[in-house]
């Protein structure tokens, strides 16, 4: 009903697109902040199945940009 979405830390959720077994395309996110005031960043990185329930407690990976 909601799709796939990953949701990165602090800057919101986007779409994804499920590829295979192992591997889902993560659009990353819209900000409204300019790119030149954020250094290099790491935040968490969850996903939900069904656009809705994240598994924030359980994550293990971090995303860098």
């Amino acid at each position: 009903m909601y799709g796939i979405k990953c949701k990165f830390g602090r800057f919101g959720t986007s779409p994804a697109t499920y590829i295979n077994s192992t591997t889902i395309l993560c659009l990353t996110p819209n900000i409204q902040q300019d790119p030149s005031e954020i250094s290099t960043e790491s935040v968490a990185l969850t996903v939900a199945m069904n656009g809705v329930d994240f598994n924030d407690e359980y994550t293990e990976v971090d995303f860098t940009f």
